[in-house]
């Protein structure tokens, strides 16, 4: 959330950028397995024990959430 809210600043030229502490809207309704062939390049840039397992979970998102960086 805070690359986003950097980006946002970079682009208003702002420099006061306050993190919103939810996102409204915006449902987690469970997690799905994400798996990385053993000779996929991607895993060099994983964080262990991804990188060494190949195997992840990743958030099932729903909604359209809005977020308003206040100043």
């Amino acid at each position: 959330m805070t690359d986003i809210a950097f980006k946002v600043n970079e682009i208003v030229h702002l420099n006061r950028c306050k993190i919103p502490n939810e996102i409204r809207y915006l449902k987690s309704f469970g997690a799905r397995t994400l798996a990385v062939a053993p000779d996929d390049p991607i895993r060099e840039m994983l964080h262990a024990p991804w990188r060494d397992s190949g195997f992840m979970l990743a958030p099932l998102v729903l909604g359209y959430g809005m977020v308003y960086f206040r100043y």
